[in-house]
């Protein structure tokens, strides 16, 4: 028997399908409270002069859609506007509480420890505020050890309205930068490593750097 790798036309044609079919190549219309957590120049990117999601990306956005869609076919979606920010609970409790559903490769001792991602806190703090609530539940497909895990939470009213006004503070920031067509500073260096708008950023840098040498 004789195996090599190959990277045949049909991948291509089947990535770019999967891109279609889940949304990944529309610019999505509004601000919403995903693009005022992390990077604001990647939501600024996206929104005005974005690029196609690199196969990595896809990859992990198709971990977590075909988990969502599993879900949304049986229990619904919503979307909320709150103070101009659009925000997309994966679904809604019988007891209206948010539940935020993630696929990760986290460690289960990392989880049970309680040490999410800062932006999972932050964008289920988001939902709970605008649905006027104070708990809600992260429900956590591990992919190392395929586990469905579920962690309710309840937070308290200042640090929903402090994560609340953060979030406001962001998307003032990014409305800016979009109505001046002028990228915004990115301040999570962690996501350049994989993000596809990494050489932009470089190039820009690079441009800026040579500038101030002339200056000086």
């Amino acid at each position: 028997m004789e195996v090599w790798e190959t990277k045949p036309e049909f991948i291509s044609t089947v990535l770019h399908d999967l891109k279609k079919g889940f949304g990944l190549l529309h610019q999505r219309e509004g601000i919403h409270l995903t693009d005022c957590l992390l990077c604001l120049r990647k939501a600024y990117f996206d929104k005005v002069d974005s690029l196609p999601p690199s196969e990595e990306e896809l990859l992990y956005h198709l971990l977590g859609l075909g988990l969502q869609s599993t879900f949304h076919s049986s229990l619904g979606a919503t979307t909320i506007e709150r103070n101009g920010v659009l925000l997309n609970p994966d679904f809604v409790s019988e007891k209206g509480t948010p539940v935020e559903l993630k696929t990760t490769r986290i460690s289960r001792k990392r989880l049970d420890s309680h040490d999410f991602p800062e932006h999972w806190i932050r964008q289920l703090m988001g939902y709970c505020y605008a649905l006027g609530v104070k708990e809600g539940d992260l429900l956590i497909l591990t992919l190392i050890h395929p586990e469905l895990i579920n962690y309710h939470i309840v937070f308290g009213a200042e640090e929903l309205s402090r994560n609340w006004g953060s979030i406001l503070d962001q998307a003032e920031r990014l409305k800016s930068a979009l109505e001046k067509r002028t990228p915004p500073d990115g301040s999570y260096d962690w996501q350049c490593e994989g993000c596809r708008y990494r050489l932009r950023c470089q190039v820009e840098k690079g441009g800026q750097k040579n500038v101030l040498s002339e200056k000086n």
